[in-house]
């Protein structure tokens, strides 16, 4: 049999596997906001409900680790030198970074790298400073292996206020000690690792102490592929999915749930997928930057997108149409233009606009397109008018077309056909892989 033949037969295999055991999870998982890509069972994390409003931020304290994990997306850089990073921009002052939190109303700050713990008197210096400014009111979080977690400093976590650890068990070869140590200082302790398919057994054989330790909350991460790790997935010949996610960690996952409910463990337990970590990024970052990118008639989507509604006029130049006066006239062809918001760090003489955010750091909005869509006749205007400008309840949008626009459809049916597959044509731009429609009752 050809490599070809046997990688066709091994994802057979696995989507056969994924529908069989998503089959006997059904009913017995949730799924957060009504989120597709985002199961769990119990209890979510403060820092994980936030992930995706815009309130929260990471912070890369460095890039060096004390581990090697073929998994791992991240670049070590072993010249690195000590810097601060969020979203690409460097932030090398304390009171910058203060300043930006207090600007942008953060409530929740994540510490990563690399390990943060590798730079310790840098992370203690940034979380002493953020406890000073705000006390309670930013919920602060750090991810780590825990190879350089002490008493000393899970000490010093208890006594700052630290809200969460995430201590990656697979890292450590599933060594507990950490969790115990950090569970003797620190308010929440979460499990926060990659599923790995080759440690399917040693997870599930986990649970148990897990649950005995007390343990907030289990993470489990969707392996995906980077720049930095793809020889080393692909030597293990990992599926993919959509070029980054893999599929073998997604059904392993499902086999883990399956086995936890079955053993009936007490820990909550959260899939985080690759597709809701891109898309949850995005939003985030969207959500706290695109007003300042924001054109003239552009508006800006509930997930932050900014949304650009034109036509063409006879010369071809655009015509850019504000949302709240979009009308649906017969046959006409409509254009959607989709962005997303980057920043970048600029200097006080900077001539474009700039976001002060104080009188010696100033950020300025990169605006990247990212969807482009025609509409074109009645039906697919007046669907768009009434889904995504009216933001009108299923309900009333297919009474409202029956009765106005009988001839645009075959019956009921042949119109909510054509409504959820024009709905579903908008993830990512204006809703998030939320079935919103399907909530949108009368």
């Amino acid at each position: 049999m050809s490599d070809s033949d046997q990688k066709q037969r091994r994802i057979s295999t696995l989507l056969h596997k994924k529908e069989i055991l998503l089959d006997a999870l059904k009913n017995k998982v949730d799924h957060w906001q009504n989120n597709r890509i985002k199961m769990h069972v119990k209890s979510l994390s403060p820092a994980c409900r936030s992930c995706y409003r815009g309130s929260s931020i990471d912070i890369n304290i460095n890039h060096i680790c004390s581990r090697k994990c073929f998994y791992c997306p991240v670049p070590v850089l072993h010249n690195w030198k000590p810097y601060v990073a969020l979203e690409g921009v460097k932030v090398d002052k304390i009171e910058n970074l203060v300043d930006l939190l207090r600007k942008f109303n953060i409530k929740v700050v994540s510490f990563s790298g690399g390990d943060p713990l590798l730079t310790f008197d840098l992370l203690e210096k940034y979380i002493r400073a953020i406890r000073q400014e705000f006390h309670s009111s930013i919920y602060t979080m750090v991810y780590t292996n825990a190879d350089l977690l002490t008493e000393k400093r899970a000490q010093f976590f208890g006594e700052i206020g630290l809200d969460e650890i995430r201590i990656n068990l697979s890292g450590r070869n599933f060594d507990m000690m950490p969790l115990k140590l950090a569970k003797k200082y620190i308010k929440r302790v979460t499990i926060s690792s990659p599923v790995v398919p080759e440690e399917k057994e040693k997870m599930i054989d986990a649970f148990k102490e897990i649950d005995e330790l007390g343990i907030d909350h289990i993470n489990l991460i969707e392996l995906m592929a980077a720049e930095y790790n793809l020889k080393n997935l692909k030597e293990r010949k990992y599926i993919m999915k959509n070029n980054t996610a893999i599929l073998d960690s997604e059904v392993t996952f499902y086999e883990i749930l399956h086995h936890a409910l079955k053993k009936k463990t007490k820990t909550p337990i959260h899939f985080c997928t690759a597709d809701y970590k891109a898309k949850s990024s995005r939003q985030t970052r969207n959500l706290r930057y695109s007003r300042y990118a924001q054109g003239a008639n552009e508006s800006i989507t509930p997930i932050g997108k900014i949304r650009q509604i034109f036509r063409r006029i006879e010369t071809g130049r655009k015509v850019v149409i504000p949302a709240k006066k979009f009308s649906v006239n017969t046959d006409e062809q409509i254009y959607l233009q989709y962005y997303n918001t980057y920043v970048k760090e600029v200097p006080k003489t900077h001539k474009g606009k700039k976001i002060e955010i104080n009188k010696d750091f100033y950020l300025a909005t990169q605006k990247k397109p990212s969807k482009k869509m025609v509409l074109q006749g009645t039906l697919m205007l007046l669907l768009f008018q009434l889904l995504f400008i009216e933001n009108k309840p299923v309900g009333e949008i297919v009474s409202h077309i029956l009765i106005k626009y009988r001839h645009l459809v075959q019956d009921e049916k042949d119109l909510f056909e054509n409504l959820i597959t024009f709905y579903n044509q908008f993830d990512d731009e204006e809703y998030f892989g939320e079935p919103q429609l399907f909530s949108k009752q009368n």
